[in-house]
């Protein structure tokens, strides 16, 4: 998948397997942004379920694995005349982040990564598998997990946050 390469910086510290991840986040920024606002000056949080779930996956290569496995899976499935459009591109882009990577990132039992310590990482690979084999109606209804109340800021995306200024 080569999908606009072209809208990535010069100079860009990453693995190479986000790249194309990177490029699409990009031109949902670029939509958001040139198309969908009214002032230019305007540095409100953006409504953007796909920057606000993109964007704080980067940092945690697991949700990212997940990502690109799943997209693997879902960009077979589309015949060669939609890989070609951009806009099949992002819609499915858009699915994947709202299916499978936003239930990952709210689920509220979900270990907090630690770099270097084996058995946590085991313990957040074995939740994560957990969470992409159960459907998310079982485990929202599950009375051992304590669910956090929903915010907005779990849709929105801050053109100010460390997020936006890195990329």
């Amino acid at each position: 998948m080569n999908f606009g390469l072209s809208t990535l910086p010069d100079v860009l510290i990453a693995p190479v397997g986000y790249l194309p991840f990177l490029s699409l986040a990009r031109s949902f920024m670029a939509d958001q942004l040139l198309r969908d606002r009214l002032n230019e000056q305007d540095a409100a949080p953006i409504c953007s379920p796909n920057l606000s779930i993109f964007f704080p996956c980067v940092d945690h290569p697991d949700i990212m694995d997940v990502l690109r496995d799943k997209w693997k899976e879902e960009h077979k499935i589309l015949k060669r005349s939609q890989r070609r459009k951009p806009e099949e591109i992002k819609r499915l882009f858009s699915r994947i982040l709202i299916e499978n990577i936003y239930p990952i990132l709210q689920y509220p039992n979900l270990p907090e990564a630690e770099w270097g310590n084996e058995e946590k990482e085991q313990e957040r690979l074995e939740a994560i598998q957990n969470i992409k084999t159960t459907p998310a109606l079982d485990w929202f209804s599950d009375p051992e997990v304590c669910h956090k109340p929903f915010q907005i800021a779990e849709l929105t995306f801050n053109l100010t946050s460390e997020h936006a200024l890195t990329i």
